[in-house]
């Protein structure tokens, strides 16, 4: 009678271990639910050309990487600086996986931010960025393009 009782609760434990593994594997162990929405692709970035320190640069010539367009100017105290920085750190995580990227900045300040002033500027966060400029309507229409919205404030910096 005793053993007929031990195998009977052993029985029990091993069902109960057998539904909670059961239970465990069902909601842990099955592939994860995507729960968001899915944004569409905007599609091929419109093609332009701007100057760079040796000259002409158009996006077209990174086809094949990932480029990341950040538009600011060398004057900028805080956000730019920050963001740049921020950039270089990204760069530096990406390891060999940066190979695969290109950060380019166009100045929104051409008049004082030339080819050469803005790359310098760009060099001093990661030596791999590209700093871009061009007359105040080329910047415009690049601007344009990519929907960024910039206006000069009279009497800034």
């Amino acid at each position: 009678m005793k053993s007929s009782r031990r195998f009977f609760l052993i029985s029990i434990l091993l069902g109960v271990a057998v539904v909670f593994l059961g239970w465990f594997a069902f909601t842990r162990l099955r592939p994860y639910k995507f729960h968001g929405s899915l944004v569409p692709s905007a599609g091929t970035a419109p093609d332009f050309t701007l100057q760079g320190v040796n000259g002409p640069v158009s996006l077209g010539d990174f086809r094949g990487k990932i480029v990341l367009l950040y538009f600011g100017y060398t004057f900028c105290p805080d956000v730019c600086p920050t963001t740049m920085t921020d950039l270089a750190k990204a760069m530096q995580l990406l390891g060999k996986q940066a190979d695969h990227y290109q950060v380019i900045m166009i100045t929104v300040d051409p008049e004082r931010d030339t080819p050469e002033k803005t790359d310098a500027y760009v060099k001093h966060f990661d030596p791999n960025f590209i700093g871009l400029s061009g007359t105040p309507e080329e910047i415009a229409q690049v601007a344009t393009l990519y929907g960024i919205f910039y206006e000069k404030e009279e009497g800034s910096a």
